[in-house]
């Protein structure tokens, strides 16, 4: 029972006093009383029966002191009571609030600030890749006349880039040239060593220039003339 009491004036915003005889004999209401003053709740003390004399209880006189007490025998008492409530009220909620908005100011001070979302990086411009198509070396029907610049974009366009400083000065004449070269073994081995190419290197040069030979030579392949055999009439066949 006491501690069921106890919890329920913890919890309350004020407490009201009804003042009397039995209350002020009572060790179990001056306790409440006592419990309500140690938590700093408003306590409202009502004197109940007009007689009551509360100097026969210095503990109660000692109390109340000059704090204001109601009578419930005067009419008038009631809407001050009331009055006096409200306002207690209205201050303890107003004392909530501002708790509660200096707390979340507080947190947001101590918070970091939120952070922007990671800009990713700007995807690189496309840059329209030059397909063999597009050069000028794809549109001629012969590397023999073929410029440098021809041979060095072409090398570009097959992964042929460790060419390109051998091949600096050569025209279409001289890679056919280097290409029948290329069939002698210690040709390659002297041309790798110039040039710090491996054989991978010249087998792929070999192989890209062999390609370029086939096609040319099958699209501008002269047309077989059919053979025709004219068969000599016999004397008999004109009679």
């Amino acid at each position: 029972m006491s501690e069921t009491i106890a919890n329920a004036i913890s919890q309350s915003k004020v407490v009201l006093v009804l003042l009397s005889d039995d209350y002020c004999q009572s060790d179990f209401c001056r306790l409440e009383w006592t419990h309500a003053m140690k938590k700093k709740i408003k306590v409202y003390v009502i004197i109940v029966k007009k007689d009551f004399d509360k100097e026969k209880y210095g503990w109660v006189e000692f109390r109340i002191g000059d704090e204001f007490y109601y009578k419930m025998h005067k009419k008038e008492d009631f809407p001050k009571l009331i009055e006096h409530l409200r306002d207690t009220l209205n201050k303890k909620l107003e004392h909530v609030r501002n708790r509660r908005k200096s707390s979340n100011a507080t947190k947001l001070r101590s918070s970091p600030p939120p952070s922007s979302p990671p800009t990713l990086p700007l995807p690189p411009p496309l840059i329209p890749k030059v397909t063999p198509v597009d050069r000028e070396y794809s549109r001629k029907t012969s590397i023999a006349t073929w410029t440098p610049r021809d041979i060095q974009d072409w090398c570009n366009d097959n992964d042929l880039k460790k060419w390109c400083r051998p091949l600096a000065s050569f025209d279409g004449q001289n890679l056919l040239v280097l290409r029948r070269d290329l069939s002698n073994d210690r040709r390659i081995q002297c041309i790798g060593k110039e040039n710090t190419l491996d054989i991978f290197d010249v087998a792929r040069f070999k192989s890209e220039v062999d390609k370029i030979l086939s096609k040319t030579t099958t699209t501008h392949k002269a047309p077989t003339k059919k053979l025709v055999i004219k068969r000599r009439t016999s004397k008999s066949s004109n009679k």
